[in-house]
This record gives structure tokens, sequence and C-alpha cells, in this order.
């Protein structure tokens, strides 16, 4: 993303759309890997632990050093 739009929430509209596009699809387990680096409040590529805690995944295991794989549970969309 380009670092003059950064802290915007273009993170999180774009995270939303994927999940609803999920829902849409029949809905799923939805498995993530963010970077958890001390001193490092945005890591670049990987969102962060407290975007994804804010929208319901849920940590699963530390893996590694910095990496936490956080999971949830996405419902079809009901017709």
């Amino acid at each position: 993303m380009d670092k003059d739009r950064r802290g915007e929430g273009l993170s999180r509209v774009i995270l939303k759309g994927a999940l609803d596009h999920i829902r849409k699809q029949g809905g799923g387990i939805v498995e993530v890997f963010p970077l958890d680096v001390p001193g490092v409040s945005r890591p670049q590529y990987s969102g962060t632990v407290q975007l994804y805690e804010a929208i319901g995944f849920q940590r699963v295991a530390k893996l590694g050093t910095n990496t936490v794989l956080m999971r949830r549970t996405i419902a079809a969309e009901r017709r």
C-alpha cells in the first residue's frame, strides 16, 4: 500500500470485502498469519494482530518468533 495512504483504514475495508466474498461463496474457515513484532506498530504486507482481532479473528498459535496464526469461521450467506 502507498505509504502516503497508511492509517486511512483501507486494509480494514479490503479485508471486510474479502470476508463478504467468502460468505457469498459458501463461507468457511479463514486463517491469517500477521506478524507481531515488538516495537513495530504496522508491519508491512501482513496486517496487524489488532486489525484481525477487531473484526473477529482469534489467536490460535504463535508460529516461530513473530508470526501469529489467527482464525475465524465465516458463515455462508443466508438466502
